[in-house]
């Protein structure tokens, strides 16, 4: 298969685990004092790439993955090795990681379709992270039958790859809507698409009042009035306006249902009083003749830029970030954290994170390579080439002096075998939503939300 030259592989992952910044940083922060046998360059990196080949996530396994990526001589015992866990270390690779998200450009191509109506199309959704039940203080579960602490990891994941991916980390506990909240100007123009975690009355007033759009499952308990139709049928259909929905959804077998409907929406607390205003929305519900039912949305994008099946298609693509964090956990082992101490904890998450950066920086440098039009880059094919590469990769960046040595073109060369889809009349995901080719695979991203 054709492929453009250029630079390697991993000379892309060094592009992340800058050395010259890590150094900066570690010295206008303090970090490193009295260097010694101590490598932090290669510490950082050991924490990124040294737990993947070895298929777990230990402590113990990560120290001899630093001890075999460097120098001979510069070995370190656990006694040593182990207070380098400090705070500023873990706020050095919270730096890293977002640093990593704010420059990871996800090279997406133009769309000329349903995603072209949008300047960026933004999936919203978080994932829990069980930790050990000492962490209970600090990360409180909400489910303390069989988890005492857990973490939950809220991410705005950008579909178009026009907008920085956010990431922000709190115990269980916190409300999935709390790290967004603060709607502002950078949601205009863009569609927000929320898990039914998110869902809010109070949200979707602040998004559409600032000239964003955003489109939801409707909950099974809401039951709003609806004021009108936004598509009429011919023959004798059922009566809509002036009912409940989920009073008339029974009786309906249209294939799919378009309305207004009006909702409460209550305002913050002014000298101690709240207020409620009523707003309409539009809810519009696609018939899954399989399961006998509707599937519901609610959204303020108006009939004329998207109809009832595409939202329920756009909303299909929600399904991204599903992956990512299938890919978190399975290829970056996120959810492995096998420690008490809560600064461990966070620099072992950014770590994850810094991986997942590094895994989707080499798919657009492989992307970027590609000639032939029908090829295509699997993430989680491409994720797990780099796991069995990944040792070569870290002697690569911890040894700058052994670079001749090292087969550099050959990790190049081995990703790319691995990586490219064999579905090559398949496109991916936000290409079949955005040409409006996702219904053959609607039914299983409405079931994953």
């Amino acid at each position: 298969m054709a492929r453009r030259k250029g630079t390697t592989a991993v000379a892309e992952v060094a592009k992340v685990i800058d050395r010259t910044w890590i150094e900066r940083e570690a010295e206008d922060r303090g970090i490193v004092q009295r260097e010694r046998k101590f490598d932090l360059v290669t510490f950082v990196a050991s924490l990124v790439l040294g737990f993947r080949a070895a298929g777990e996530r230990r402590l113990a396994s990560l120290l001899r993955s630093y001890n075999l990526a460097v120098s001979k001589g510069k070995e370190m015992a656990w006694g040593a090795w182990r207070p380098w866990f400090t705070r500023g270390i873990a706020a050095l690779m919270k730096d890293l990681a977002l640093r990593g998200l704010e420059r990871l450009n996800l090279g997406s191509p133009e769309f000329v379709g349903t995603l072209s109506k949008f300047r960026d199309i933004i999936a919203i959704d978080s994932v829990v992270i069980r930790l050990n039940d000492a962490l209970q203080e600090l990360y409180p579960a909400c489910r303390t039958n069989h988890t005492q602490a857990a973490a939950k990891m809220h991410t705005a994941l950008s579909v178009t790859g026009r907008s920085d991916t956010q990431v922000t980390v709190t115990s269980e506990r916190v409300n999935d809507r709390t790290p967004f909240r603060r709607i502002g100007q950078w949601v205009r123009g863009n569609l927000l698409l929320f898990d039914l975690g998110y869902y809010s009355h109070w949200l979707f007033s602040r998004i559409n009042n600032q000239g964003g759009w955003f489109v939801s499952r409707l909950k099974e308990n809401a039951n709003p009035f609806i004021v009108g139709l936004n598509r009429a049928w011919r023959g004798n259909s059922v009566s809509l306006v002036g009912e409940r929905l989920r009073d008339v959804e029974q009786r309906l077998t249209r294939e799919e249902v378009d309305v207004t409907v009006e909702v409460e929406v209550s305002r913050r607390k002014y000298r101690g009083r709240s207020s409620h205003v009523m707003e309409q929305f539009r809810v519009v519900g696609v018939r899954n003749e399989a399961e006998g039912c509707y599937h519901w949305y609610i959204t303020n994008v108006p009939i004329g830029i998207l109809t009832a099946v595409e939202i329920a298609m756009v909303y299909s693509a929600r399904w991204l970030v599903e992956l990512l964090f299938r890919e978190l956990a399975t290829y970056h082992r996120i959810k492995d954290m096998p420690t008490a101490d809560p600064v461990v904890v966070e620099t072992l998450i950014y770590a994850s994170l810094t991986s997942l950066v590094i895994s989707r920086r080499l798919a657009v440098y492989l992307t970027r390579r590609i000639v032939d039009r029908k090829a295509r880059i699997a993430t989680e094919r491409l994720a797990a080439a780099i796991s069995e590469t990944s040792h070569l990769i870290l002697l690569y960046i911890a040894r700058p002096a052994s670079r001749k040595g090292l087969p550099a073109t050959w990790i190049t060369e081995a990703l790319w075998r691995h990586a490219v889809s064999p579905h090559r009349n398949r496109p991916d995901l936000a290409m079949r939503v955005d040409m409006g080719t996702q219904l053959s695979y609607l039914q299983v991203a409405q079931r994953a939300a």
